[in-house]
């Protein structure tokens, strides 16, 4: 394969630099909007900077073919007991509900497909269902959510698990071992002690309730799908989400997931989850360390040059759902990573970025003809990027020789 099919950001380009000025100036604008106007014009500033983001690729020759949107959830109650890991399941702050009563009036700039039905993952914790029929656009025309586990949080505490009833609780108590897990034992035990009430758990189970109700309003969702992978309670009607898998799983997931859902189509792919988790998924998978604020939301763009040639884009920002006014700012993070693939083989193989290969995030089977069998062992990836602002590269390079490069 000649260079002409490689995707080649130079950083110091005038069409980058441009690019970047720009995004910069809105993410201001955003930012800077009078509260008289924000309502009015938070959507065309959001739509704008998507716009640029398709006319800046579009210059290099690359053409949009999904979108994956990272949400954390937001700000979650009793913030001191969630610290500890003490509150069962905590749901979101009641201010921060009512701070986002009218988020989702702004949010539909964020897809990239806003008339295509959107493929939405939801963790089933009580705080990221609530956040996501907070969020999810109003108005959207189709819609297809799925509760997933792979989404719970990485957590060993009582507030990151995915608990709806005491007897639950106690049961996961009594099968702890005090010589394994020490700690894990006196915090649930402590939470027992100052939550073990069945007046807690009918809460959580409330706010559970009301949320899955209220997603199953939107167009296009429908029950099975929704609950298909939990197990139903023919007792009460509820259901009961296994989230008891190791971190790496729950990434190994994400991954099988963003890919399945790149290969079946254009659209956006929109997932709800915690910091920790996204945090894990981006240090792993693109060797990026990265912090999500509450309400935080990233996106990747899956690019493609021509015919079988795949590639993942990040821009040079993220969208902050506003904890205390429920307004989007933006985060102008000066940091654009570019990943591509070899086009037969759809593998990433270079000394720098192999881990996207290695990881599983593949974006179709290799169908390679036997004239270009020789491009199995080329390596056709590159990566660009400059240095960050408030997102940074893995400063573990030296501990692991596959962990991207911070500058090219």
């Amino acid at each position: 394969m000649g260079l002409s099919q490689l995707i080649n950001i130079d950083t110091t380009s005038n069409k980058v630099i441009e690019y970047q000025k720009k995004i910069q100036n809105l993410v201001e604008q955003l930012n800077h909007l009078n509260i008289d106007d924000y309502q009015s014009q938070v959507h065309g500033i959001v739509q704008q900077i998507k716009t640029m983001d398709q006319q800046f690729l579009a210059d290099l020759g690359l053409s949009i073919k999904g979108h994956v949107l990272f949400s954390r959830h937001g700000e979650s109650s009793n913030w001191d007991q969630k610290k500890l890991g003490l509150n069962p399941n905590a749901p979101l702050a009641e201010q921060a509900i009512v701070n986002m009563s009218q988020t989702n009036q702004m949010t539909m700039g964020l897809l990239h497909y806003p008339n295509q039905p959107v493929h939405i993952a939801v963790s089933p914790l009580v705080r990221a269902k609530q956040t996501a029929s907070l969020v999810i656009p109003q108005g959207l025309k189709s819609a297809q959510i799925i509760i997933q586990p792979a989404l719970s949080e990485n957590s060993y505490t009582p507030s990151g698990s995915n608990i709806t009833s005491l007897e639950q609780m106690k049961n996961e108590y009594q099968q702890m071992s005090f010589w394994k897990t020490p700690l894990k034992v006196i915090i649930y035990a402590l939470s027992i002690l100052f939550f073990g009430y069945p007046e807690v758990f009918k809460q959580i189970q409330e706010k559970s309730t009301q949320t899955d109700n209220l997603m199953l309003q939107i167009p296009g969702v429908d029950e099975e799908t929704y609950y298909s992978q939990g197990e139903a309670n023919l007792n009460d009607g509820t259901y009961y989400f296994d989230t008891n898998i190791s971190d790496v799983q729950k990434a190994e997931k994400t991954r099988r997931l963003i890919r399945d859902n790149l290969k079946s189509g254009e659209n956006d792919y929109w997932m709800f989850g915690h910091g920790k988790n996204f945090q894990l998924f981006f240090d792993e998978t693109f060797g990026i360390t990265s912090e999500f604020e509450y309400g935080e939301t990233r996106s990747v763009y899956n690019v493609q040059k021509e015919p079988g040639s795949t590639s993942l884009f990040n821009p040079p920002y993220t969208f902050v759902i506003d904890q205390n006014t429920g307004q989007i700012r933006g985060k102008f993070t000066e940091k654009m990573l570019t990943l591509e693939k070899n086009p037969w083989t759809l593998t990433v193989v270079g000394g720098s970025t192999r881990t996207m290969y290695e990881k599983g995030l593949e974006l179709s089977v290799p169908q390679p003809t036997v004239s270009h069998q020789q491009e199995r062992t080329k390596s056709t990836e590159l990566l660009h990027t400059n240095s960050p602002l408030s997102t940074k590269v893995s400063d573990k390079t030296n501990e692991n020789p596959d962990a991207p490069s911070p500058t090219i």
